[in-house]
């Protein structure tokens, strides 16, 4: 007797399993969201931020969003492409801006507007 593969069933179960790994997304790809940031200075050097890596994540991954005001400048990091890397750096990794590359001018009171944890 020749048993028949029901193509259902194999089908159904591999949907399941499509939704419950795209379920289970990892965090560095959610991009172009304001960043989780675990520290930021704004000193003569520039803008640092320190932000999660997984061991690949360079500055050209974000957009800074620079709004003045009149009494402050407000910017936003949204990170734009994810870490795909597999180590986590623990701590996270310092990225600078230069003062030249936000446009801001030395002095500036500047208010940094993506959330904030300590790690």
């Amino acid at each position: 007797m020749r048993s028949r593969v029901r193509p259902l069933p194999f089908l159904l179960t591999a949907c399941l399993v499509l939704v419950s790994a795209a379920a289970q997304a990892r965090p560095m790809d959610d991009v172009r969201r304001p960043e989780l940031i675990y520290g930021a200075r704004f000193d003569d050097r520039g803008l640092t931020l320190r932000v999660r890596s997984n061991g690949c994540t360079r500055k050209d991954h974000f957009d800074l969003h620079v709004s003045p005001t009149r009494r402050e400048t407000r910017v936003m990091a949204v990170r734009t492409k994810p870490d795909r890397c597999k180590a986590l750096v623990r701590g996270g990794v310092d990225l600078t801006w230069t003062h030249s590359e936000l446009r801001i001018a030395r002095g500036s009171t500047v208010r940094i507007m993506n959330r904030y944890r300590a790690w």
